[in-house]
């Protein structure tokens, strides 16, 4: 349990920044607080001291306490750990709108980093975390500890299984997997196939896969990149006459799309592919990619507003999806 004069810090600082007490106007007295908690004066004057040092509060001899800052946000502290960086520029454009001050540690795959880096966010004081985990971070002690303490926390990009109470940011995946098999029907296509990278466990390449089946109207076949090698892939193409590739990402879509066409296939007569996120070297491609566009730096935006109103107490949605588009170019048109 945190000490007294912290809670009785945490219990003023909620009073300003939630604007009970508004800027000019005089806080509870000493008295009044030691009262209230139960314990000494003395007590009290800790707390006051460090909302003083935060530049929350001038105290004035022999008159009282009185909110200084229209706006304590500005003294907020954020830790981020997210591997897109168009993310973390709009979570920084929108920080710097309140200056709250941001701490952008680089995104680790391993656990054990992963924990480090978050130790390293605590023990610059943090007041909120923005997240993008990972499978691992299933497995993150620390991580669990902070949701178990409900310290403000908000997911980008994916949810993490099981922790569903965390609000989540993230683009509006299973419609992106429609609006792509919309696309194919479109096309005629007679027999796609959806390509991962051995990331089918995550929820969001899950969800563009379930969004293009439930549109498309059948289950289509989900292939492993990391399980299936270039003969073999090239074989089945031919063999079962598969006419439509959508990968669960760009990046494994340019890889497998170069291989193609270095082994003789010809996009888009003989195969027509697809990815999804709309990097920059989609369009460098030859034919150049089609892809779903995600907003990333609105998910970023998103993110702090959101965890704004958690340090404020107001109730926030547990999940926002971001709208995407799709992105038509000739490596699904002839």
């Amino acid at each position: 349990m945190k000490p007294k004069y912290e809670r009785i810090y945490d219990y003023l600082e909620s009073l300003i920044i939630e604007e009970k007490i508004k800027a000019g106007e005089k806080i509870p007295s000493e008295k009044e607080v030691a009262d209230m908690f139960e314990t000494t004066r003395v007590t009290v004057r800790k707390a006051l001291s460090k909302l003083e040092h935060e530049g929350l509060i001038t105290k004035l001899k022999g008159v009282g306490s009185f909110v200084t800052s229209s706006d304590p946000l500005s003294r907020k502290k954020i830790g981020v750990i997210v591997q897109n960086n168009d993310i973390v520029r709009g979570i920084i454009k929108n920080t710097s709108k309140y200056g709250i001050k941001t701490y952008a540690l680089d995104y680790s795959f391993n656990v054990k980093e992963e924990e480090k880096l978050i130790i390293d966010l605590l023990e610059k004081e943090i007041d909120g975390l923005i997240l993008q985990p990972t499978t691992s971070s299933l497995t993150n002690g620390i991580l669990r500890s902070l949701i178990k303490e409900s310290f403000p926390i908000v997911f980008v990009d994916r949810p993490l299984p099981n922790h569903y109470e965390i609000p989540l940011i993230w683009s509006d995946n299973e419609e992106g997997g429609r609006i792509m098999a919309q696309h194919a029907k479109e096309l005629k296509i007679k027999n796609p196939i959806f390509i991962t990278h051995g990331d089918f466990q995550i929820q969001s390449v899950k969800s563009r896969y379930i969004g293009f089946c439930e549109e498309y109207g059948k289950q289509i076949q989900n292939i492993d990149s990391e399980e299936i090698n270039t003969h073999d892939l090239l074989k089945k193409i031919k063999e079962e006459k598969i006419d439509f590739i959508f990968f669960c990402n760009d990046t494994t879509a340019i890889k497998i799309h170069n291989t193609l066409i270095y082994n003789g296939i010809n996009i888009p007569h003989q195969i027509k592919v697809a990815g999804f996120d709309d990097i920059e070297t989609a369009i460098m491609l030859y034919p150049e990619l089609t892809t779903v566009k995600q907003n990333f730096e609105q998910i970023g935006e998103n993110a702090v507003s959101t965890i704004i109103k958690i340090l404020k107490n107001e109730k926030t949605q547990k999940e926002i999806k971001i709208p995407v588009q799709i992105k038509k170019r000739k490596s699904t048109s002839i």
